[in-house]
């Protein structure tokens, strides 16, 4: 089906016959010249082997791959994209030629690129094969993109790692409920200071700081005079006021590492 062309020498092709019942099938064809004694080809032996299975599973990672709905690459062991798909692309903003110019390590925040460069080491070394990792990246822009990156080695011909496989999913606002749902859990609402459980807890680690010879742990229990006046007279939005006002006065009293807390 496919112009094979002059035959200018030995050489390999891929290419598709039609078999008897009209379907197509991929071959892999290798052909080498029958010389006389001069070295003159006066024909060429052809070996055909089918290779339609090959080239079906071929077309099937190529379209996955590409038309993913999550980010996908594939690395090298140095830590460089070897191929993008347009979802990663999208999510960072580079175009694909700008990150296969590029390394997972260039648009890393600084803070987060010992955990990747650990995790390329344990995959590049065989010591696992696979890893999940949850960093930043910095979008072209400048914005930075929580990602959750699930990496697996794909192994050579020796059995060896060849090269990283590489999932992204842009996890920004489900981090952001996480945190936010974490900070609701310790604190008072009202007025952003700790609540009784995140007080208990830091109770319990003074104590352990005592128990060890530690310092001293000093626990000031404090009333806010004329709060149920305030809010009988003026309505519970000023005595809310009030609270807020008092919280923050005493948060700036104490030093950094102290802990204020309301009770009520």
């Amino acid at each position: 089906i496919d112009e094979e062309g002059p035959v200018e020498s030995d050489r390999t092709l891929e290419k598709r016959y039609i078999r008897s019942d009209g379907s197509l099938i991929w071959a892999l064809v290798a052909r080498a010249f029958i010389r006389d004694p001069d070295g003159e080809p006066i024909c060429f032996l052809s070996q055909i082997q089918d290779i339609t299975q090959r080239r079906e599973t071929e077309l099937l990672w190529q379209r996955s791959f590409a038309n993913a709905p999550i980010g996908m690459a594939l690395l090298d062991l140095k830590g460089s994209w070897t191929a993008v798909n347009d979802t990663l692309c999208g999510m960072l903003g580079y175009t694909r030629e700008e990150l296969l110019s590029m390394s997972f390590a260039d648009v890393t925040y600084q803070e987060d690129q010992q955990q990747g460069f650990r995790a390329l080491e344990d995959l590049a070394s065989g010591l696992v094969d696979s890893v999940n990792v949850e960093k930043r990246y910095r979008h072209r822009d400048g914005h930075q993109v929580w990602m959750l990156i699930r990496a697996t080695t794909v192994p050579g011909a020796d059995g060896e790692p060849a090269y990283v496989l590489s999932q992204y999913e842009d996890v920004g606002d489900q981090r952001l409920v996480d945190s936010h749902l974490a900070h609701l859990a310790l604190h008072d609402p009202l007025t952003g200071l700790a609540n009784r459980a995140l007080l208990a807890d830091r109770l319990e680690h003074g104590l352990g700081q005592l128990a060890r010879g530690l310092g001293v742990l000093a626990v000031v229990l404090a009333d806010l005079d004329q709060l149920k006046p305030t809010n009988d007279r003026y309505g519970h939005a000023v005595g809310d006021q009030l609270l807020i006002a008092a919280a923050r006065e005493i948060e700036l009293a104490v030093r950094a590492g102290d802990t204020v807390a309301r009770l009520g």
